[in-house]
């Protein structure tokens, strides 16, 4: 999903008020980067999908997001 800046987002909605990002690496300067996406797409829920052994570094992104699982 193409989002303004000509980034991609990983997963939108059919409504619209989701957007979700899977970030398996567990780099953190690609976690930011998963969070920023997110922050730029707008949407009322912000879902970052990442692994359990990374969920630490996930929930310290900033804007605060609630990771979710990945697997």
């Amino acid at each position: 999903m193409p989002l303004p800046s000509g980034r991609y987002l990983d997963a939108l909605s059919a409504s619209g008020h989701s957007a979700t990002e899977v970030e398996r690496s567990g780099n953190f300067g690609r976690l930011r980067n998963s969070a920023a996406r997110l922050a730029e797409a707008g949407t009322r829920q912000k879902i970052l999908q990442v692994p359990d052994w990374d969920l630490e570094n996930a929930a310290a992104q900033e804007p605060l997001f609630i990771p979710r699982s990945a697997d």
